[in-house]
């Protein structure tokens, strides 16, 4: 007698895995000083260029730039050492109310618009 052996039949990932807690937020919270770092950045292979300024590892740089990490202070030290040193400190000084940080936060603010004019003025003669 000849029996056929079937394959058992695949479950979909849908029902082996329901959709999760509903009431947890989509997305990651990215913190102020990872957000400007970020805006700072190319849009591509940011992870990249953030390990050669920093010296940080990728996986390091990839988690901290999606927010699955918060920065340390290694990686603030390196920020310090870099030229992401402005965006860096206008995220650190959010919402401050003391007047030296206030000004501290304006000072790096015009060095970003003065590096930002100096781009696109590279791109004009271009």
């Amino acid at each position: 007698m000849i029996v056929k052996v079937r394959p058992r039949g695949s479950r979909s990932k849908k029902r082996r895995f329901p959709a999760g807690n509903q009431n947890f937020p989509t997305g990651n919270q990215i913190s102020p000083v990872m957000q400007k770092v970020r805006g700072s950045l190319k849009p591509v292979k940011a992870a990249q260029e953030l390990v050669f300024l920093t010296g940080q590892p990728l996986s390091t740089c990839q988690k901290v730039l999606s927010g699955h990490l918060d920065e340390n202070h290694k990686m603030l030290a390196a920020f310090f050492r870099s030229r992401l040193i402005t965006s860096a400190i206008i995220g650190l000084t959010e919402g401050v109310t003391d007047p030296d940080a206030k000004a501290i936060r304006k000072f790096c603010q015009k060095l970003e618009l003065k590096r930002q004019l100096a781009a696109l003025d590279q791109e004009d003669g271009e």
